[in-house]
């Protein structure tokens, strides 16, 4: 392979660990060969590829094997994606979910995140965090297990250089084709909770019009309703297998902005089977060569997985074996191989369209030195990671930033939360407590209502789930909540938690004040003010005004709380306050003030009757007074 700067790199390796030579055993030739003594004389060759890249990486190519004394030759497809990026390598991590862990690794010249072996011989059995944690008087690390590296050599800062050998595992029919785990395995149970996470997040921000259910593959894979016209008989009919005339079309030129290239968005489909299933195949290899062309990894996903169930058994009736090197997907299962495929492309939607947004955010994620005094022993936060992408690595550095800030302001009180690294997406924030400061940070108000009510030292499952309780209530009062339940957090899925860190960086900003309104008045009376909200927008805006904090009881809405604006105009929201009573209020004791006075008499000549013939000349004069 070719970099763009002219550096050819070879990322696929070939290799026969038993030699490449197949020896063939010879037949009786007393007794005839029939098909069972066939299969009983087949050997077998072992062949190991790997892959391996220190780019970002994405490709589809095949292996041709060759037989030299016949010249017979077989070709097999590969595809192989190398990333770092949760989006990406999230079926890696469940497939060595307990046996792989993040921790921080001292680089050459940075900071890394890197993705790893457990050093210990015996890995627990349970969900074992990866976090930091790091006492305040050593400032060394609890858990994560920083001085179990092997050596100092850098890990790439884009993508892992490692080849893992993987224990063996059953051998699937088909291993080039994508399919969806058994549900009953624990591999299954991470990809139906990745799953979950994606028809979340499309349902609730994926099309242009509001919310709409997402119900991955069948949602996605539908034909548009459309009117087609006969242009033989003019006959006009439609065309349609869903009342719903949403399709994926409109939900990338929602997220996009933009068309696809080479596609019409009011193309209509034909009636016939093979113009039909010819037009959908089109449109959906533009969907992926474009969605690649942005840097999305789905060089193992073809056109005819995203296809409905019946257009998909069209498409095979039409195609070889040898067309397809070998693949048959006659004992595929169909709806497996749809709904794995279909999450694929998603997550890369999200990862090229969405996740990529944060790079041009203009908030302050970088951690001071105070913010991290008594934390680490490294220079600062990891900048490089083999896992996480540079918008990631810009999220966790956003949450320890907060939560270093304002652990101490929240919960200065009671016990404080220990200082720790947040260096994963899953189990750093299982407690609810590094959200909390983050919620805190832009939202005060929540401090006294919400977050002094959890625990800083959760010791049991039920301390945690109490803590995430008390964030999803904060998260709904403010409108921010992407229906995440509290046991989504308390086993959260790294996938799902990213997600949600991505919609508060983006959302959370908009809660800090623009401005202060102040409203003043004389006791036992009402006054109010007027707030006028404009609208630039060419489309109506409706606003939904809550007021929050201790004294949010003494503030009303007489006018309601909904404010509609049509486009291009303005609105009055009007406030009320009433004061009825006097507040008592607590002070500090006043200290003891010091006051320094200076005095100045001017010179002055005084004449003074006195037996004692003499004069006196009051000079300068300074006295100093304490005030107790």
């Amino acid at each position: 392979m070719e970099l763009e700067n002219g550096t050819k790199m070879q990322h696929v390796n070939v290799m026969f660990p038993e030699g490449n030579c197949l020896l063939v055993p010879k037949q009786d030739q007393s007794h005839p060969i029939g098909v069972g003594s066939q299969e009983a004389n087949v050997t077998c060759l072992t062949c190991t590829v790997s892959c391996s890249s220190a780019v970002p990486l994405s490709l589809g190519t095949n292996i041709t094997f060759t037989e030299q004394h016949f010249n017979n030759r077989f070709k097999v497809k590969l595809s192989a994606i190398a990333d770092n990026c949760v989006l990406t390598v999230w079926p890696y991590m469940a497939l060595h979910r307990s046996e792989q862990q993040i921790v921080v690794k001292t680089g050459a010249k940075a900071e890394e995140a890197i993705l790893q072996r457990y050093q210990t011989p015996s890995p627990a059995s349970g969900l074992v965090s990866s976090s930091s944690t790091f006492d305040h008087n050593s400032s060394t690390n609890k858990s994560s297990g920083l001085d179990s590296f092997p050596g100092s050599d850098s890990v790439s800062g884009r993508s892992s250089r490692d080849e893992e050998v993987a224990p063996k595992r059953q051998t699937l029919d088909n291993p080039g084709v994508p399919q969806f785990p058994n549900a009953n395995s624990d591999e299954g149970l991470y990809h139906q909770n990745v799953l979950v996470a994606v028809e979340r997040w499309f349902s609730l921000f994926g099309w242009p019009d509001g919310t709409h259910p997402v119900s991955v593959p069948h949602s996605l894979r539908r034909v548009v309703s459309k009117t087609q016209t006969n242009s033989s008989s003019g006959r006009t009919y439609r065309v349609s297998q869903n009342k719903d005339c949403r399709s994926v079309m409109d939900m990338f030129h929602h997220l996009n902005g933009k068309k696809i290239p080479g596609i019409l968005h009011s193309e209509t489909f034909s009636t016939d089977k093979d113009q039909r299933t010819n037009q959908l195949l089109k449109h959906l290899e533009a969907l992926l060569s474009f969605l690649m062309m942005q840097g999305a990894s789905l060089w193992h996903i073809r056109p005819e997985y995203l296809l409905d169930m019946e257009d998909f058994k069209h498409w095979c009736s039409q195609q070889s074996n040898e067309e397809e090197g070998g693949l048959d997907y006659r004992s595929v299962d169909y709806e497996s191989l749809s709904k794995r495929s279909w999450m694929d492309v998603l997550l890369q939607i999200y990862k090229v369209l969405v996740l990529c947004r944060m790079a041009e955010s203009g908030l302050n994620t970088i951690l001071n030195q105070e913010d991290v005094d008594g934390i680490q022993t490294g220079n600062s936060q990891p900048v490089s990671s083999n896992v996480y992408s540079a918008c990631e690595l810009q999220l966790l550095s956003w949450l320890n930033k907060h939560f270093q800030n304002m652990r101490k302001t929240v919960w200065g009180t009671g016990g404080v939360p220990s200082a720790r690294w947040i260096v994963n997406f899953d189990l750093d924030l299982t407690d609810g407590l590094v959200l909390a400061a983050l919620l805190a940070a832009y939202c005060p108000y929540l401090i006294y209502s919400h977050f002094q009510r959890m625990y800083t030292t959760p010791s049991s499952l039920e301390q945690i789930l109490h803590n995430n309780i008390i964030l999803v209530q904060s998260l709904t009062v403010l409108s921010l909540n992407i229906d995440l339940q509290p046991t989504d957090l308390s086993d959260p899925n790294p996938v799902q938690m990213l997600m949600l860190c991505v919609h508060l960086y983006e959302r959370l900003p908009q809660y800090l004040p623009l401005n202060t309104i102040t409203l003043s008045g004389s006791l036992h009376s009402t006054f109010s003010k007027q707030v006028r909200l404009k609208s630039p927008s060419s489309k109506p805006v409706r606003y939904q005004a809550l007021i929050l904090g201790e004294d949010a009881h003494l503030f009303t809405l007489p006018d309601g709380s909904t404010v509609s604006i049509l486009p291009k105009t303005s609105a009055d929201l009007t406030v009320q306050y009433r004061c009825s009573f006097l507040q008592p209020y607590g002070g500090r004791p006043a200290a003891h003030l010091h006051l320094h006075f200076w005095s100045e008499c001017h010179h002055s000549r005084l004449q003074i009757k006195n037996p004692c013939p003499s004069h006196h000349t009051h000079k300068n004069g300074q006295v100093c007074v304490t005030m107790l």
